[in-house]
């Protein structure tokens, strides 16, 4: 038998799930309709990363066709080179950070052992991935001294 669920917050409602109710079947009613709304939030955060990284590649892409124009004509493109990485190091972490939220929404909704793990290692690999991107964009990021 579940306990009732007024004044809890999302987290607390969800461990309380998890310890009290074995599946959503013996959930209170107004429990399965908070449970069915979660799906379909999750797969539109987890869309949105996607469409964040697929619009981030895409500009990053028109950028570098551009430069690359631009350098068969001779100009200078350094700049504007690092400008695109740091452009496409920034889409990539946005979109990873929607995934990972996505990813903790549905382990939430069906917390066993296994799928903790599973996000466990996802938030890991995903999290070296940003610190790695964030580590190779910082020195891009701070201004360069101007000479007197």
């Amino acid at each position: 038998m579940c306990v009732g669920i007024t004044g809890y917050s999302l987290t607390t409602i969800l461990v309380l799930f998890s310890r009290k109710c074995k599946d959503l079947r013996s959930a209170p009613t107004n429990w399965k309709i908070e449970m069915d709304y979660l799906h379909p939030v999750s797969f539109g955060i987890g869309v949105l990363g996607v469409l964040v990284i697929v619009f981030g590649v895409l500009g990053g892409l028109i950028r570098f066709v551009r430069s690359e124009f631009s350098f068969a004509r001779g100009l200078a493109v350094d700049e504007e080179r690092k400008k695109l990485r740091h452009v496409l190091g920034y889409y990539l972490l946005l979109g990873l950070e929607f995934l990972i939220a996505a990813d903790i929404i549905d382990t939430l909704m069906k917390p066993r052992v296994q799928d903790l793990a599973v996000l466990g290692a996802i938030v890991i690999i995903r999290t070296i991935i940003s610190y790695s991107l964030n580590a190779e964009l910082k020195p891009e990021r701070q201004p360069t001294p101007t000479p007197p």
